[in-house]
């Protein structure tokens, strides 16, 4: 009983960082300027996406003559480079680049980001994916983030599917806890992961840490890494967008293949995350099955061995719900138990392929791409 509260401990220690991360007062949005900004979006085998991701960008209440969007194709085999030129017909400032020579990294999408970095001519760089639909309001909300210090700005964007409202009622959950990890350790100065479908940095930061070129090398993870790289930069600060005008919304993996794909992918690139980092999330996961491991063995051993699984489901439920209601995003109980039931036998299943085999990038539809 007593490795188990040491495990409560731990764990809720875990939590009560992340808490304060989200309670450390921000600072007021206090830029009104309107300066030229490019927003690019790497797209790959996203014909049947790519349209609808378009149509959201070029319907932002931004005024369109200080805007530009730069398109990539980053060596699709289907048509989404004949619809990235159409669009790019209709609209003058929509610009393009097609990729057609094997990425420089791992990843074919760090390649595809760097050469568009290189390409922008906005002051502010705006990053999404061609499965997203950003709002109107994107823009015009996340500026006023950028005070003199801010040099990165990421915000929500939380996975749907069609599958069925449980699905998809748990992959809310897992995009809000990870987006709870990301506001906390941001909010901590401590940036250590964040969704790059929903990101926005000074050109000036980019080039501070070299753009892409100084990043790990991994298949996955380059916005957690160019986030942990600005963080470390003392000219810079990292911050977290909660308004519900700068979410997101994406396509998520539409069943257990899928998610498996993704989610090991995800966990791959925490191969190269720092020792500190790598120890934080160790100490998470060994509490956590630690937790659950007890509760399955009170029905031999002892029955109050599940009450601090008891205690650290409470824990949960009030730290998501607060972050929740920061983001105007509220859940269901039914989702947050099905995500806590899910939650470590999937990840359980993902993380020895994640750190122990070799991946390959597949896109949304499961085609497998070297």
């Amino acid at each position: 009983m007593l490795l188990v509260i040491i495990l409560l401990l731990i764990y809720l220690s875990l939590l009560a960082g992340l808490l304060a991360g989200l309670l450390l007062p921000g600072k007021p949005a206090l830029n009104s300027r309107q300066p030229f900004v490019s927003i690019i979006v790497a797209a790959r085998n996203e014909a049947a996406a790519l349209p609808h991701c378009i149509k959201a960008l070029t319907q932002q209440d931004y005024p369109h003559e200080k805007m530009e969007i730069i398109l990539v194709d980053d060596r699709s085999t289907d048509n989404t480079w004949t619809i990235i030129q159409d669009y790019a017909r209709r609209y003058p400032f929509i610009h393009t680049l097609q990729i057609t020579g094997a990425p420089e990294w791992q990843s074919g999408k760090k390649s595809a980001l760097q050469q568009a970095y290189t390409l922008a001519q906005g002051e502010f760089l705006f990053f999404t994916d061609a499965d997203c639909r950003p709002p109107s309001t994107w823009i015009s909300e996340i500026l006023p983030l950028f005070t003199d210090d801010i040099g990165l700005v990421a915000g929500f964007s939380p996975q749907q599917a069609k599958t069925s409202p449980a699905w998809n009622g748990f992959l809310f959950m897992e995009s809000l806890a990870a987006a709870l990890v990301a506001a906390a350790s941001i909010g901590l100065g401590r940036g250590v992961t964040c969704a790059g479908r929903n990101l926005a940095a000074r050109a000036s930061t980019l080039r501070d840490i070299a753009g892409y070129t100084r990043l790990p090398d991994t298949l996955s993870g380059d916005d957690d890494f160019l986030l942990q790289a600005v963080a470390r930069q003392p000219r810079w600060q990292c911050r977290y967008s909660f308004s519900p005008r700068t979410h997101v919304p994406a396509a998520g993996p539409s069943n257990l293949r899928q998610y498996f794909r993704q989610k090991s992918r995800h966990l791959s690139a925490g191969k190269r995350f720092s020792w500190l980092q790598q120890t934080g999330y160790a100490l998470y996961y060994a509490a956590n099955y630690g937790l659950w491991l007890a509760a399955i063995a009170a029905l031999w051993i002892n029955a109050a061995l599940v009450i601090p699984l008891v205690l650290k489901l409470a824990a949960d439920w009030f730290v998501l719900t607060l972050f929740s209601k920061k983001l105007h995003s509220p859940f269901k109980l039914q989702n947050f138990l099905l995500w806590q039931a899910l939650f470590p036998a999937l990840h359980l299943a993902a993380a020895p392929r994640a750190f122990f085999s070799k991946l390959t990038w597949h896109d949304h539809k499961g085609t497998r791409h070297v």
